[in-house]
């Protein structure tokens, strides 16, 4: 139990440690967003770097979910005749108990 109880407080820890990493990358980005990139420090060097989201036109939307839906039927239809091959991994799901608030 010991061991269980170490894992979950880990994954609070982490959980905690990963907002305060995200409010610290914005912070850095609206200090460094007008200076030029990279900007060197004594504890390494922060570079900007560009993340593009693309939102498509209903056509091209229209158009993958038509060709997922049959990629799925083909997906569906090669397990059925046994022509396809399955991998069998074990991992960990962790289900945190809910603390009261008080």
């Amino acid at each position: 139990m010991k061991l269980y109880k170490e894992y979950a407080t880990l994954r609070d820890q982490i959980n905690i440690l990963t907002d305060k990493k995200k409010d610290m990358e914005g912070k850095i980005l609206q200090e460094i967003k007008d200076l030029p990139s990279p900007q060197k420090s004594e504890f390494g060097t922060f570079s900007k770097v560009e993340n593009k989201t693309w939102k498509f036109p209903n056509e091209v939307v229209s158009f993958i979910a038509d060709q997922k839906i049959l990629v799925d039927d083909m997906k569906e239809k090669s397990i059925m005749e046994g022509r396809a091959e399955v991998t069998i991994k074990f991992g960990l799901r962790f289900s945190a108990i809910k603390k009261e608030n008080k």
